[in-house]
């Protein structure tokens, strides 16, 4: 089975939310909202769709909310999030380490 283009991306994005203590904790695919457990379960939910919105908690219990969009270039994967200094500094970092 070949694996999606965006599924590096993604997991490494998820991971950078992960080391900075922010905690997905839903997904909105556009159709439907629904709670996600586990990185698996939402990078999986992530790839199913073109765009969604992925709430977060902040390390300070702060809830944010991150706009994905697969099918721009390479390390613009978020196209939009909450204001925070933190998801600042993260979608910065991504784009440094994905973009060409």
């Amino acid at each position: 089975m070949k694996k999606h283009p965006y599924s590096l991306e993604v997991g490494s994005f998820l991971k950078r939310l992960n080391d900075n203590g922010i905690v997905p904790t839903s997904i909105d695919d556009g159709g439907e909202r629904y709670d996600v457990s586990g990185a698996k379960l939402t990078k999986e939910a992530i790839l199913s769709v073109d765009e969604c919105s992925l709430y977060v908690t902040l390390p300070d219990g702060t809830k944010g909310v991150i706009i994905i969009m697969l099918g721009n270039e390479k390390g613009v994967l978020v196209c939009d999030y909450s204001l925070s200094t933190l998801l600042d500094k993260v979608t910065d970092e991504h784009y440094e380490k994905w973009s060409d």
